[in-house]
């Protein structure tokens, strides 16, 4: 795992993929999303603010999203390939494999 997608929580949070705790040192990374978490409004602001992106444990796989230690480790298998049929073949592999725990609804 590498440092730059991997990070230690140095805070106690929820993982909205496996709906369990996240604790204080536990490795985590983050998801690639748009929006990020939704904040609720503050005083005269009725519109809700966003922060960066969500945090999960670092084998947490969301279901619509992938997460920058997926996306790393996939970028790091496709660099070997040499047509797109292959890189789709490997992306569906390593999105299968055990590792990984998938969304619960």
């Amino acid at each position: 795992m590498s440092t730059e997608t991997v990070k230690i929580s140095q805070y106690n949070l929820n993982c909205f993929c496996c709906k369990r705790d996240i604790k204080k040192g536990t490795c985590i990374t983050r998801v690639i999303e748009n929006t990020g978490m939704e904040l609720r409004p503050r005083g005269d602001n009725m519109r809700p603010t966003y922060t960066n992106a969500r945090w999960v444990h670092a084998w947490c796989l969301p279901r619509y999203n992938n997460t920058e230690h997926f996306y790393e480790s996939l970028c790091a298998l496709i660099s070997e390939c040499k047509d797109e049929d292959e890189a789709s073949e490997i992306e569906e592999m390593l999105r299968d494999h055990k590792y990984w725990k998938d969304e619960k609804y």
